[in-house]
């Protein structure tokens, strides 16, 4: 079939020079703190011109999201360099959804979608932050594989994603779009753009029902036609981190179609990805520390490249009565993680997730909001340790950046 390829623009405003409301105007280079040099690695540490660099960072899902405001980008960017994070990771995909993200139909994409986004990359330059950007969802939010599935004439179920020629197309197709891609404010190419630290292959890929070897052969796939479309940055997977075999529990027993060691020894993946979230999976937070001790000395010893933890979280109910001690008890847990990320020399830690007040009505039990001082506390000491532990730190110079615009 003859895909389909449309932008759907905006009006020409960006064409013709004008500024659109709520939009800002390109960054001068003067005001740029663009990070220097492209996140590499260096056997099993990311390293920056040769540097060691460790990732401290936040997820925040809405920050590329078309609805969010500039203002709430930039406020939530201030949080994050305020606290000496380097890493912000968000979402880079949005398939479907009623018709106004990335890709609102199937091969037709939104340019004012892109254009946040452009925005979302020069805002984070400016306050020398990179960003961990994903290209697609397990789950149905904002779309997900299974909206693949349901585009193409051919695919029935999620995992059809994986081996159905048309689906793989359009990921292929939109994948192309995002990294090819020129930031209409700042006129630099995604591919050239030291503020992205990395693509992600998705958010959380699962193949339960295809297994272990067919999603070997996506991620080999799709992670050699980023390189070769972008060579300048590093590709992980995104994935939890479930093991194939490893013990007889789901999470090792290879039920959910991953394989943490296999699938990141695979050339053309930089890094090995793993997320950890105890209430969610109904295994303790102690067994969280088993987790993380795994999963740095696998992706260390045996896979032999840097690690990160691109997600985790205890959740609380703050409407509960003892929502005060289920605080409490997770500022705890967040301390034993900090420190065994940090005695182990794993290379990232990224928490989901702060966020802002106003988020308050969607909050699923995981934010970190203003206020929420001692967790706080915990995320920023982390990121000082790792700040001071990297070739390149770079919350002292925002700090005194900031200053001068203050």
């Amino acid at each position: 079939m003859v895909r389909r390829r449309t932008i759907l623009c905006s009006g020409g405003a960006v064409a013709s020079g004008l500024t659109l409301p709520g939009f800002a105007a390109p960054a001068s280079d003067e005001a740029s703190n663009r990070p220097d040099g492209f996140l590499a690695t260096d056997r099993t540490s990311f390293s920056v011109d040769g540097e060691s660099q460790y990732l401290a960072g936040t997820n925040n899902f809405w920050l590329a999201d078309v609805w969010t405001t500039r203002d709430e980008v930039d406020t939530m960017l201030d949080r994050a360099t305020d606290l000496g994070l380097n890493t912000v990771r968000t979402w880079a995909f949005c398939a479907g959804r009623n018709g106004h993200c990335f890709q609102p139909s199937e091969g037709e994409y939104d340019e004012s979608a892109f254009e946040h986004l452009d925005y979302v990359i020069e805002a984070a330059a400016d306050r020398g932050l990179r960003l961990i950007l994903p290209l697609a969802n397990n789950w149905g939010a904002y779309g997900g594989m299974e909206q693949y599935v349901e585009w193409s004439e051919t695919a029935e179920k999620h995992d059809d994603f994986y081996t159905d020629l048309e689906t793989r197309q359009l990921y292929r197709d939109f994948v192309e779009t995002v990294v090819t891609r020129t930031n209409s404010i700042s006129g630099v190419p995604y591919a050239e753009d030291t503020t992205i630290a990395m693509w992600e292959l998705g958010n959380e890929p699962r193949a339960q029902t295809k297994g272990v070897d067919v999603l070997g052969d996506w991620i080999e796939e799709m992670s050699g036609f980023i390189k070769r479309l972008d060579p300048n940055h590093l590709v992980s997977t995104g994935m939890e981190g479930f093991y194939d075999g490893d013990g007889d529990d789901w999470l090792r027993d290879g039920s959910q179609g991953t394989a943490y060691v296999d699938h990141h020894r695979i050339d053309t993946v930089d890094a090995c990805s793993f997320h950890l979230y105890p209430d969610h999976w109904g295994v303790n937070p102690e067994y969280g520390t088993e987790w993380i001790e795994d999963h740095v000395r696998d992706g260390h010893e045996r896979v032999g490249k840097p690690v990160y933890l691109g997600e985790f979280g205890i959740q609380v109910d703050r409407n509960a009565s003892d929502a005060r001690q289920q605080i409490i008890r997770r500022n705890s847990i967040y301390d034993t993680w900090y420190d065994r990320l940090d005695e182990l020399d794993a290379d990232g830690g990224v928490v989901w997730q702060l966020t802002l007040k106003k988020r308050a009505p969607y909050d699923d039990g995981f934010y970190v909001f203003p206020g929420d001082d001692r967790t706080i506390r915990r995320i920023e000491r982390f990121a000082n340790r790792m700040d001071a532990e990297s070739g390149r730190p770079l919350h002292a110079d925002w700090k005194r950046r900031r200053a001068r615009r203050n």
